[in-house]
């Protein structure tokens, strides 16, 4: 999909974190602690919106967190 919207929840916190819409067909969301997320993508209110939970986000190299997936 083509510039989908995209909506990160934390689940520990319950609470979202951030929503927009990407551009283009590829984003790596960033977060802003360790801890698992849920990824919402799509356009919201049709069938071509998915939910992806469980999601982990780790530190990277140079101190940087991101989300695996």
């Amino acid at each position: 999909m083509t510039n989908p919207v995209i909506r990160i929840i934390d689940q520990e916190r319950g609470e979202v974190v951030y929503a927009i819409r990407a551009v283009g067909d590829s984003f790596r969301p960033p977060v802003f602690r360790e801890g698992k997320y849920t990824i919402e993508v799509g356009e919201p209110g049709t069938r071509r919106w998915r939910v992806l939970g469980n999601m982990m986000a780790t530190k990277q190299t140079g101190g940087t967190i991101k989300m695996g997936f």
